[in-house]
């Protein structure tokens, strides 16, 4: 995605530009509601929030979660990524019971659908965003991270929402 290879040289700006456009693309294509417009606005909500917008990656996130719920049900494995990245951005909040209730709800899906020992479910669980307080780093340092690529974990992570 060149979206991706933009955020990932540090311009974010065009990758932006490039997942608004996309976005849009979605929205005419498959819907407003759809589960790809979910998904877009997930991974927009990802860059914004690595470029230190981060109450512009809320709603995003927000809205995501609420086309995901409505498309396939309030636990679904397709929401597990949108919870995890709303957790992310609670936790940058200084919100850790939102952060820990997002958290631990992504767990129960992951755990309920491929069950507590699976490693998807047991991965997540042990990397939860409250559980090592990966959101030390300020908006700055997190921008100046993902575009030197030091692979400090919370930009890992963040890294990983879109691939």
């Amino acid at each position: 995605m060149l979206a991706l290879w933009h955020r990932e040289n540090g311009d974010f700006d065009a990758a932006r530009a490039l997942l608004e456009r996309s976005l849009a693309m979605r929205e005419q294509l498959y819907g407003v509601d759809s589960f790809p417009t979910s998904r877009t606005l997930s991974q927009l909500g990802v860059l914004v929030n690595a470029a230190g917008d981060e109450d512009a990656a809320r709603p995003l996130f927000e809205r995501g979660l609420a086309i995901a719920e409505q498309v396939y049900g309030a636990d679904h494995p397709a929401l597990v990524d949108l919870l995890t990245n709303l957790a992310f951005l609670e936790r940058q909040q200084n919100n850790p019971a939102a952060a820990q209730a997002s958290s631990e709800r992504a767990v129960a899906i992951l755990e309920a659908t491929f069950g507590p020992d699976h490693d998807r479910g047991a991965g997540q669980r042990s990397s939860s965003p409250v559980r090592h307080g990966v959101f030390s780093v300020s908006a700055g340092e997190r921008r100046d991270r993902v575009s030197t690529g030091d692979g400090c974990e919370c930009c890992e992570v963040s890294r990983q929402a879109f691939l």
